[in-house]
């Protein structure tokens, strides 16, 4: 589960934002944990640390600005969003690390390309590589980046990732010890989907990923353990 801060001293922002933010998490299947603070001050005095802050730069006690200094002097790492009515205000969001910044009034593309951004750097962070003998030689591939494998015939399987498809001589079986159990998933006999890019599950038993076009069978006596697997995976997200 991911832990989210929202700070603003007007509450229409905070609630227009957490909204969003939910809306963003419902139609993404991500497991969230928002909360809302009025002020600087009152943010840093719960002492909790999150993964991602939303934070309005102009606040009547403690404003954006002097808040992340304060955040940075003990964390360097969490992504800060900078909200404000401001656009001049991103060359000195930035001295402070920003992540990014949004204006008001804020839309929901704006919080989907910040979202998108931020899981897009966590994926890129956590990932691990595994090397695959193929086609263009020995390749280094990270697992984020699989989308799914299909075997053409016990000599050959296709690897499909977002920018390109590599052929190896290695089996399904062999393949899927190297993987991570929970993020990848053994459809049947000829397919591998990684949880990740799991965009639709049909009734009819086949699954539609993230890229909206590519379909991958789904064996029938599979699906309550197919579940399982990927609501474990929606709360590693």
């Amino acid at each position: 589960m991911l832990k989210i801060a929202v700070c603003d001293d007007e509450k229409e922002c905070v609630d227009a934002l957490n909204s969003l933010i939910s809306e963003y998490a419902d139609k993404n299947f991500i497991e969230l944990d928002t909360r809302s603070f009025s002020d600087g001050s009152e943010l840093l005095a719960g002492g909790e640390r999150f993964d991602l802050v939303f934070l309005d730069v102009e606040m009547n006690e403690l404003g954006g600005i002097e808040t992340a200094e304060r955040i940075r002097s003990f964390d360097m790492n969490v992504p800060i969003v900078y909200v404000t009515n401001y656009s001049d205000y991103s060359r000195r969001a930035y001295k402070v690390h920003a992540f990014d910044y949004i204006e008001k009034p804020c839309k929901y593309s704006d919080i989907e390309n910040v979202m998108n951004d931020f899981l897009a750097s966590i994926r890129e962070k956590d990932d691990v590589k595994v090397s695959f003998e193929t086609d263009d030689g020995t390749v280094f591939l990270g697992m984020n980046s699989i989308m799914y494998l299909m075997l053409e015939n016990k000599r050959r399987t296709r690897i499909f990732t977002a920018y390109k498809t590599y052929v190896t001589s290695e089996s399904l079986n062999s393949i899927m010890e190297r993987l991570d159990e929970r993020q990848f998933y053994r459809t049947n006999k000829n397919f591998i989907v990684n949880l990740k890019y799991v965009g639709t599950v049909q009734k009819d038993g086949g699954i539609i990923l993230t890229d909206k076009t590519t379909w991958i069978p789904l064996y029938k006596k599979k699906e309550e353990d197919f579940y399982k697997s990927l609501s474990g995976q929606l709360r590693l997200m």
